[in-house]
């Protein structure tokens, strides 16, 4: 993810508490993206992410709703993401 996002934030409200944590929150904020589409609908898990981003992790969870795809592709390469 470093060669996608290279200036990615590492402070907080934009990132998290460094350069792990905000690569880590990219794939943990991803699959909470995830879990609230199955449990809510697209709809609604756009609006709670889109909520969140307003307040903490804000280039993050940008990043989630604009990018799902690639984050989660990483994950599938890695073995870290439970398929379908």
């Amino acid at each position: 993810m470093k060669q996608k996002y290279p200036n990615a934030p590492i402070t907080g409200p934009e990132g998290a508490d460094g350069v792990f944590s905000t690569y880590l929150h990219l794939a943990v904020c991803l699959l909470e993206y995830d879990a609230l589409t199955e449990l809510l609908g697209k709809q609604k898990a756009n609006e709670v992410i889109s909520t969140n981003s307003k307040y903490f992790y804000k280039w993050i969870y940008r990043t989630v709703l604009a990018d799902p795809e690639f984050i989660r592709n990483v994950l599938k390469q890695s073995d870290l993401y439970i398929n379908e």
